[in-house]
């Protein structure tokens, strides 16, 4: 392996890792929502329970947006294209 593979090898691997910590952040965020929704339906507050479903909503799209994301990262890592393929 030449120097410049294995540069590219530990860049990808660095993509992959970025993006398993993006997708643990995103995560994280959907659970602290969660908590944030109960909060605000043992309060009685419909509008606040409202809001927080609604963010919690976008939260878990961005979630399935970001394991998409990894999914096709790790498939490049796997399937590196070709000098032709770009």
């Amino acid at each position: 392996m030449s120097s410049l593979e294995g540069t590219a090898m530990r860049l990808q691997e660095n993509r992959i890792e970025r993006a398993e910590r993006r997708v643990r952040e995103a995560e994280a965020n959907v659970e602290r929502q969660k908590l944030k929704l109960a909060r605000a339906l043992e309060r009685g507050d419909h509008q606040g329970h409202r809001s927080a479903r609604i963010v919690m909503q976008s939260f878990k799209d961005a979630v399935q947006a970001l394991k998409l994301r990894l999914r096709e990262v790790r498939r490049r890592h796997a399937f590196p294209a070709g000098p032709l393929q770009g």
